[in-house]
């Protein structure tokens, strides 16, 4: 009976992991973006001149995510309470999008609600 459980919830919990993974590259990349054009006109207009603050905040989150995500795969618990932590953070922040980008913000909530399921339901350590 534990090893069909086991079996049902790892389709989840690989979903969690694939998920992490490509926000934590998502973010890297965006941090090495904001890096390479801190000195440019948009960055005083829109960033008020923090661009290379950002863009050090979203390398550092997007390594800590990519390593969860990695985590994850080997159920470490380190790695599923920093993923819960990721989307659900992620959803916060979405909200405040939600009336600029409806149908993205939307999509982005239902995944980082799956990832939240797929992590809190079957991301413990497996009992065999």
């Amino acid at each position: 009976m534990a090893d069909t459980l086991a079996k049902k919830g790892s389709g989840w919990v690989g979903f969690s992991g694939v998920i992490l993974i490509i926000a934590g590259f998502f973010d890297i990349i965006s941090g090495l973006w904001a890096l390479d054009h801190k000195s440019t006109a948009g960055d005083q207009i829109l960033y008020e001149g923090n661009l290379e603050t950002w863009g050090w905040i979203y390398l550092v989150v997007g390594v800590v995510i990519l390593l969860a995500g990695f985590g994850v795969f080997q159920r470490a618990q380190w790695a599923r309470w920093v993923g819960i932590l990721a989307a659900m953070l992620g959803i916060v922040v979405e909200f405040f999008w939600m009336f600029q980008t409806p149908g993205r913000s939307l999509v982005y909530i239902v995944i980082a609600s799956m990832v939240i399921y797929g992590l809190t339901v079957y991301g413990d350590k497996e009992t065999t």
